[in-house]
């Protein structure tokens, strides 16, 4: 839920009204973000050199690519920037909780789980900002409002005693 709903619904909502430059420059420190929360709340150990570097560079880089940050300023609005925010957390502490929830045996039925109720998460934020006049009539909007197939997906899900926490 916290992958997929949280930090790709919320980028994709953000999206709207965050230029998609300034979206790359803080999406690209997830990974930073991901070291030092791991730093501070779960290994609580300082992040390999080597590891750092990498975070870095890679910011870096993507940094060189915005041009003038101030010339898209006037297009952010802060809801949506504080989307982006929320996203890189959930993508962080998500990445983090998954990494030592699931066995590596069972990352296949996670990853379904994963998808199906990041996908019926992302879903929210799209149904606040538009409504219903987006979904088409084809796709069945009971279905939709019923979660089509996801009581079956966590059945599945508690049978194999996986947290659903973080996937």
């Amino acid at each position: 839920m916290l992958l997929t709903g949280g930090g790709s619904g919320l980028t994709v909502w953000a999206q709207q009204r965050v230029p998609s430059g300034i979206t790359a420059l803080l999406i690209s420190s997830v990974p930073l973000l991901v070291l030092l929360l791991n730093w501070a709340f779960f290994a609580r150990r300082a992040p390999e050199p080597r590891a750092l570097v990498g975070a870095l560079v890679g910011l870096k880089r993507c940094g060189a690519h915005r041009r003038s940050p101030a010339d898209a300023a006037g297009h952010v609005r802060p809801p949506y920037v504080i989307a982006l925010l929320c996203a890189m957390l959930c993508w962080s502490v998500g990445t983090l909780v998954a990494s030592g929830a699931v066995p590596a045996a069972r990352v296949g039925a996670a990853t379904c789980v994963q998808m199906a109720a990041g996908g019926h998460g992302a879903g929210v934020p799209g149904i606040a900002e538009r409504g219903l006049e987006r979904i088409s009539s084809r796709a069945g909007v009971p279905r939709v409002l019923a979660g089509a197939g996801l009581p079956d997906v966590l059945r599945q899900h508690r049978r194999a005693e996986l947290p659903l926490c973080g996937c």
